[in-house]
């Protein structure tokens, strides 16, 4: 009996793998009690996310304003019709200055017993007005003004041959130099002022040993050396002559000379 029992104590635990080794699971279930756990696992992961929240529903965009019409250009008026200019009228044509005609040589003879200067009536006449006086100063002072004009004129062209009139030149110097006095004692200040610079250019003029004498005197004496004579100094002579004009412009323009 002891044996038995000995016996049984030594299987026992071969016999408890046994029955263990039979109540094991198959490959095949052990597959399928771990995909179901793996899908509990999931399962319960997926519950713990926070649901999402769902995104804002897009706002309506406004219904776009037209934009308002273009306000047309209101139509432009026809323009005026260009005035036509006025046909140009021709300028009349001009007609030619009057060639100078020499001045007339008042006769220098010496005036008869018992006359006056000029200005007065003589011996025995009534004297001559202020205004009879001014106008007969008007007309020596005007002749002095053209014969000064005119001996300025040749003296520019002595250089040309055969183109000065020596006679011509002697003659109007010799006009200046006979030039009359005249009384103008009762004259106004205007009429004397004039007659005191009529006095002064013939004075100017004729004095001796000047340019004008001596172009009277080598035209008396060897007139065909005049046109040897330097262009600076013909200026010179033409210049001089020019002065004595001056001396008396403005006083004859104040009694009337043009």
């Amino acid at each position: 009996m002891p044996k038995i029992q000995t016996t049984l104590r030594l299987l026992w635990p071969l016999f408890s793998l046994m029955v263990l080794a039979a109540c094991q699971p198959s490959p095949a279930e052990v597959q399928t009690t771990v995909n179901a756990q793996v899908a509990l696992a999931v399962a319960a992961t997926q519950s713990a996310l926070p649901t999402a929240t769902a995104y804002a529903t897009a706002t309506t965009q406004p219904t776009q304003i037209p934009q308002p019409s273009a306000t047309s250009f209101p139509e432009q008026p026809a323009l005026a019709t260009a005035t036509e200019y006025p046909t140009a009228t021709m300028y009349p044509t001009n007609t030619p200055e009057p060639t100078n005609t020499p001045a007339p040589i008042l006769p220098t003879a010496p005036p008869a017993a018992g006359a006056g200067t000029a200005g007065s009536s003589g011996v025995g006449s009534a004297p001559a007005s202020p205004l009879q006086t001014q106008m007969a100063l008007l007309d020596q002072m005007t002749l002095l003004h053209n014969l000064l004009i005119e001996f300025q004129g040749s003296v520019g062209i002595l250089t040309s041959q055969d183109s000065t009139d020596c006679n011509r030149l002697i003659q109007i110097y010799d006009t200046i130099k006979a030039m009359p006095q005249m009384d103008v004692s009762g004259a106004d200040a205007i009429v004397q002022q004039a007659y005191a610079a009529y006095r002064s250019a013939i004075d100017h003029f004729t004095k001796p040993e000047t340019t004008p004498g001596d172009i009277v005197t080598l035209c008396k004496t060897q007139p065909e050396n005049l046109k040897n004579i330097p262009d600076m100094q013909i200026n010179a002579i033409a210049l001089y002559v020019g002065q004595s004009n001056n001396l008396m412009e403005v006083a004859w323009q104040s009694i009337g000379g043009r």
